[in-house]
């Protein structure tokens, strides 16, 4: 009822409203914008290295960063001051007022977000300045694809310096390794480093375990092994000389010793086996020549024996001579062991520290493909601001608003009560029938159903309540109710003055006119009927 009672009023406002808001659109700037699309790459920066994991671990190196962290970095203040800077400075030359800070900038040009379910990055500017939206986005290109390899470039930074640092530390110190062996070693009369002599031969870990080995079993060792497995293979055959009484054994023994071969001892004892042979085939037992050939043989085979002991006894005292020369206390040889472990460990990690900068500066040569673009920079045709249909429309809201505003200040200030539920709800009490001039008749259906009412009740006195000083127009449907010879109770017109004429058992009405009751009137007739303590059975509105 409301809308309809100030349709015209609010409509009128609502126009008005967007008609001012459309012209004031056609005087704004109009702004412009542009767009690129650039595909993120999310690599775990440990596998762009081949650093040996021995080394990895005290490498800084950032763990992979997922899409959603890139685009946080992608539109920090960091990465974006290039750009920005490059705006704030172009506007300055054209003589433009430019004093927003980065933050504030970003926040009102610029719209930078993923594609949803991709890796794809959708960048948007706008800006009044129609020249400048293409080269605000190629710098931001060039810088978006110059951070894509900062990262590499600042961990390759960070590994070479730690490779570098340490290939210095290292240097020194498998020199000073290097220098206490030898000086142990000349102190002690040690080979130095046995007879290997190196100990950067290895390649890989099975190697250098290899030549750690071989170098660990130093030559010393090695004579004093040697000998003691020679004295002890001379005393056995010491033993099995001393039990031999057979001339082939004895033979073949001091055929094993070059002494012996070369005196011709061994080579004697063969010719008499061979002359006695020769001559048994010839002679008995009894000859002569046999038993002095037999004769001889002993004798050679006694010399035999007694020089073969007497050699193999010489050179035991020779073995142990060379054995003893090359005993060492213990602790020292478990020392120059350890020395020469701590020299080989050096340089190793030496080798291996500069093998990996060699592979840095590898990669360090090798180029990769910065972020590849999707799109590039392009400007849309047509300004994407202001648009004038949605400024016309928020006119037409605002003017809505407006005018409903108005129309309740207005109803509120009339002081006129248009619905009648108010004054129901007021007076307590219902509005029995509206009635209009062509209704007030004899015969008309609501005339018959007032005037039933008021013989159902029964009531003593029947007052037709008005509350404005023009009874006239309610006099005819007064006259109306009273034609009716069967109708016993006196039906009166009455003022607020003559209220105090009704008394409890009387048929109290109040009869109005549609939107001419006013809200102070109301709240007047309902102190005034509290006052007299009365009721009002019901409204008739004509």
């Amino acid at each position: 009822n409301f809308f309809v009672r100030n349709k015209l009023f609010v409509g009128s406002f609502s126009i008005l409203f967007m008609a001012l808001f459309f012209i004031y659109s056609l005087t704004m700037k109009k702004i412009w914008e542009g767009q690129f699309q650039i595909v993120l790459k999310t690599e775990d920066a440990n596998n762009n290295f081949n650093i040996s994991s021995q080394f990895s671990r005290f490498i800084d190196v950032p763990n992979k960063n997922d899409l959603n962290t890139q685009v946080a970095i992608l539109e920090s203040p960091s990465v974006l001051e290039p750009t920005f800077q490059f705006v704030a400075s172009s506007k300055q030359k054209k003589g433009s007022r430019f004093n927003a800070s980065i933050l504030n900038w970003k926040k009102a040009s610029l719209d930078i977000g993923l594609k949803k379910g991709t890796s794809v990055l959708n960048i948007k500017y706008i800006d009044q300045d129609k020249e400048l939206i293409i080269p605000v986005l190629e710098k931001m290109t060039y810088a978006y694809q110059e951070y894509s390899g900062k990262n590499k470039k600042r961990i390759q930074e960070l590994t070479k310096k730690f490779l570098n640092e340490q290939i210095t530390f290292f240097k020194e110190k498998s020199s000073l390794s290097l220098k206490a062996v030898q000086d142990f070693a000349i102190e002690q009369d040690l080979s130095f480093l046995g007879s290997q002599g190196k100990l950067n031969e290895s390649s890989n870990d099975k190697q250098s375990a290899k030549t750690l080995g071989t170098l660990l079993n130093i030559d010393i060792e090695k004579i004093r092994v040697s000998a003691a497995n020679e004295i002890r293979f001379i005393d056995n055959q010491l033993k099995k000389i001393n039990e031999l009484n057979d001339s082939e054994e004895l033979q073949y023994i001091g055929s094993t010793i070059p002494a012996l071969v070369a005196e011709g001892l061994p080579q004697t004892l063969k010719n008499i086996e061979e002359q006695l042979v020769e001559m048994r085939s010839k002679y008995t037992e009894k000859d002569i020549n046999i038993i002095n050939l037999i004769e001889k043989r002993k004798l050679t085979m006694e010399f035999l024996k007694d020089r073969t002991i007497m050699y193999l006894k010489a050179y035991r005292l020779d073995v142990e001579s060379r054995m003893e020369a090359a005993m060492r206390p213990k602790g020292v040889i478990l020392d120059y062991k350890e020395l020469i472990r701590e020299a080989f460990r050096d340089e190793s990690t030496l080798i291996s520290l500069e093998n990996q900068l060699g592979i840095i500066q590898l990669e360090e040569a090798k180029r990769e493909d910065p972020w590849e673009l999707i799109t590039k920079p392009y400007l849309i045709d047509y300004p994407v601001a202001p648009s004038k249909t949605n400024i016309g429309l928020i006119g037409l809201i605002i003017g809505f608003l407006v005018g409903i505003f108005t129309s309740l200040y207005k109803e509120k200030k009339s002081d006129i009560i248009f619905e009648s539920q108010i004054i129901e709800d007021f007076l307590n009490t219902k509005v029995l029938e509206t009635l209009d001039n062509t209704e007030i008749t004899k015969n008309s259906e609501k005339i018959i159903f007032i005037k039933s009412l008021f013989q159902l009740n029964k009531y003593k006195k029947v007052f037709v309540l008005y509350l404005d000083n023009n009874s006239k127009r309610f006099i005819n449907l007064i006259e109306i109710l009273k034609e009716n010879s069967d109708f016993p109770q006196e039906i009166k017109l009455i003022s607020q003055k003559e209220l105090i004429q009704v008394n409890k058992k009387d048929g109290l009405f109040l009869i109005v006119s549609p939107k001419s009751l006013k809200y102070s009137q109301i709240y007047q007739l309902s102190n005034r009927i509290s006052v007299f303590d009365l009721n009002i059975e019901g409204i008739i509105m004509h």
